[in-house]
């Protein structure tokens, strides 16, 4: 299933659509898999991804999408 939330797409850096449960990687190629997010709520906001550690479901954390190379786009600009 597609991160989709309020209008919002979630894309990589070759505008292909995310899907919840994916395995990502940071910018360092540090592994993590992405859980969900929050779209922009302003104009200046990137919005934020959720991920946890691959080994361990119960170390979540939230990051810019950037961090992973990551973007959110309003669906009807697609």
């Amino acid at each position: 299933m597609n991160i989709y939330k309020k209008g919002w797409v979630l894309l990589n850096k070759n505008n292909e659509k995310i899907v919840a449960k994916e395995l990502i990687k940071t910018k360092d190629g540090e592994a993590w898999v992405i859980e969900g997010g929050t779209p922009p709520h302003k104009p200046s906001s990137s919005g934020r991804v959720w991920v946890r550690l691959l080994d361990n479901l119960e170390h979540n954390r939230e990051f810019f999408p950037t961090v992973f190379d990551l973007k959110w786009v309003e669906e009807k600009e697609l």
